[in-house]
């Protein structure tokens, strides 16, 4: 594990407790600490004024419903108003609204704030959701690993096995379209299976793009008048071609057709690779 560690400079500041950064810098608190309670879901509300507008058949709310996990619920942050006795929701209406899709749950684990209405309470929902930073899909993917996601687990071991790491960025050793390959395995594992070591060969020392990705594994799917991107002779023209050549044909093609997807993609590289020749050509389905 990887402890937290304080920059240079907060270490320092720390060292001389007669200067901290809250002093240098002047930083302020702008309310009061929350206080955890147990609260009934039926005994919050939400102020429509400035939340999102959610109903409990939203899909994400069915998601959460589904499959409840009380460490992804956390706490709900809810206002208690001055002047009434009403719990409003802050943060945390989806959860809440999954809730109350279940019957076996009652209450929900809340940190109250006291508020002076709803103008505070909206700029505590636009502070907590405009400072949250998304998940990338790589941190999303390596998590599933460890929770046992057996086609991302498969998905991964594929990648290691031809010399590079899922990353949240492409290069030379690292898989950086990993949404991309796990979409395409879920819809055909065995393709993938096949296709990926091809693809790792041919862009050796240099970035897997989603188009060369996404194409060929199109390709390969198709197995076009019979033809396998596996066989000697489109293997040699793969490799002959190579990544530069289709990445350059598939951007073409997309061009020409004002899109982009794997069909495309796909077109542009069988462009690519059929050209010069004269017979036993690859040819994409209209």
């Amino acid at each position: 594990m990887t402890a937290l560690q304080l920059s240079k400079d907060d270490t320092a500041v720390l060292r001389n407790s007669s200067m901290t950064k809250v002093k240098r810098y002047g930083w302020i608190i702008t309310d009061k600490p929350g206080v955890l309670m147990d609260i009934n879901k039926s005994d919050l509300f939400v102020d429509p004024a400035y939340q999102r507008d959610v109903r409990t058949k939203d899909a994400k709310v069915t998601a959460i419903a589904a499959a409840w996990s009380w460490i992804a619920c956390g706490a709900i942050i809810v206002g208690m108003r001055n002047d009434e006795a009403r719990m409003y929701v802050i943060d945390g209406q989806h959860r809440v609204l999954a809730a109350l899709k279940r019957a076996d749950i009652s209450t929900l684990p809340c940190i109250v704030f006291e508020t002076d209405g709803p103008v505070q309470e909206a700029q505590g929902f636009l502070q907590a959701n405009t400072y949250r930073k998304a998940m990338q899909y790589a941190d999303q993917f390596k998590a599933r690993v460890i929770a046992g996601d057996e086609m991302v687990i498969r998905v991964n071991d594929l990648v290691l096995q031809h010399g590079r790491v899922v990353a949240s960025y492409s290069g030379p050793s690292t898989m950086g379209c990993a949404r991309a390959l796990l979409e395409a395995a879920l819809l055909d594992w065995p393709v993938v299976e096949r296709i990926y070591p091809i693809i790792s060969e041919l862009c050796a020392g240099r970035t897997i793009s989603q188009q060369i990705l996404v194409g060929l594994f199109y390709i390969e799917r198709q197995e076009i008048n019979g033809k396998s991107l596996l066989s000697k002779r489109w293997r040699d023209r793969l490799n002959k071609v190579g990544a530069e050549a289709l990445e350059t044909g598939a951007r073409k093609m997309a061009g020409y057709a004002g899109a982009n997807g794997a069909r495309i993609w796909a077109r542009g590289m069988v462009d690519v690779l059929n050209r010069g020749l004269r017979d036993d050509l690859l040819e994409i389905p209209q």
